[in-house]
């Protein structure tokens, strides 16, 4: 059978196995995604600008060169451009208010960590380095190549330096303790811990708020 793609390719297709239907949202099946939250100096404000992260992954098995993806239109985008280090800060569930903020709200406006009051240092100011100090671990990494889209703009960086705290690190795995691992994004407002609970974000008149809507069906 003959078949339009998403791209409206046709191409000829065999019969489909039994139980198979098409869906139109085929990016929702390359999810989760871990969450992070990126870090890098706003010379403008002499603070930090920050940005929800997910399309973030390494270029090679084993390397340490990364490739991520993000918006053109991001006020963070004009930041990178401007400076060669930057941090990723491993997001877990509990840090979920400030990355659901941050990857809804605009910087180019407003103080994103003022508003939000997280709790930030520079590990070094020349270059300027920042870190959230309630994130478990967090990586240094250094702008190496920049390729311009129509609608994105993907960044491969080297990643130079990798820090846990040592109250989230687990001996026996040599990684991060299960819950303080990044938080995974479903899709829209839904998130999933990487202990399967399904949490929501919502807005109140305080702000963004969590709830566990439903348990999770077995």
């Amino acid at each position: 059978m003959t078949r339009n793609t998403h791209n409206n390719e046709k191409i000829h297709l065999i019969d489909l196995p039994d139980g198979y239907i098409e869906t139109n949202k085929p990016y929702r099946l390359l999810r989760p995604h871990p969450v992070y939250i990126l870090a890098v100096h706003d010379h403008s404000r002499e603070g930090p600008g920050l940005m929800t992260l997910s399309w973030i992954m390494p270029l090679e098995p084993g390397e340490l060169t990364t490739i991520m993806v993000i918006d053109n239109k991001n006020y963070t985008t004009s930041l990178l451009e401007k400076n060669e280090y930057f941090t990723i800060n491993i997001t877990p569930c509990h840090m979920l208010k400030y990355a659901k903020y941050y990857g809804t709200k605009s910087g180019r406006y407003i103080d994103k960590a003022l508003v939000t009051q997280i709790r930030y240092s520079y590990i070094s100011t020349n270059p300027p380095i920042i870190v959230l100090d309630d994130s478990p671990a967090f990586l240094i990494l250094r702008k190496e190549e920049v390729m311009r889209r129509k609608i994105t703009m993907i960044i491969i960086s080297r990643i130079i330096g990798s820090y846990i705290k040592t109250s989230s690190y687990d001996i026996e795995s040599d990684t991060l303790r299960l819950k303080d691992s990044s938080c995974l994004h479903l899709y829209k407002h839904r998130f999933l811990s990487v202990e399967g609970r399904i949490i929501e974000t919502y807005m109140t008149p305080w702000g963004i708020a969590m709830r566990s809507p439903w348990r999770n069906k077995k």
